[in-house]
């Protein structure tokens, strides 16, 4: 992860590591990253908060310059990887409404439902079959 001084500058597929950060406990980037204001910790803000000494600021600011542009906006967004997926068995689902009920309405229901074709209350306000276009559940827009 950390790049260290009199070495080639890492290319995409290449790690670099600071073993007295390592040992201060720093182990991904997004340590670095303030969530509160959106950006990375200025070099004071992680010397306080990791001790990290003073002399290190060139590590420091070369480290935060080489992290690629797509990782600074992941961080930002705050944005967690799917660790499980899941087979659906799609046809299975499809034909639950012939299966679960006779009765039309509750098909067409469940038929909208699989599709997402429900209209929603910004929707129906919009057709004027609606007071509000607020949601019935969190009474957001």
């Amino acid at each position: 992860m950390f790049y260290q001084h009199g070495k080639p500058k890492p290319t995409v597929k290449q790690t670099f590591f600071y073993k007295d950060w390592f040992e201060r406990s720093i182990k991904y980037v997004d340590q670095l990253y303030d969530y509160r204001i959106k950006d990375f910790y200025s070099f004071d803000a992680i010397c306080y908060i990791y001790g990290i000494p003073l002399n290190n600021v060139l590590k420091y600011y070369t480290l935060i310059k080489s992290i690629p542009i797509h990782i600074k906006s992941d961080i930002n967004t705050n944005n967690t990887p799917c660790t499980q997926t899941t087979f659906l068995n799609w046809k299975h689902i499809f034909t639950m409404p012939y299966k679960a009920t006779i009765e039309s309405t509750l098909r067409n229901f469940q038929y909208k439902y699989i599709h997402r074709i429900i209209a929603t209350n910004k929707y129906l306000f919009k057709c004027k079959l609606s007071n509000s276009n607020l949601c019935d559940f969190s009474g957001e827009n």
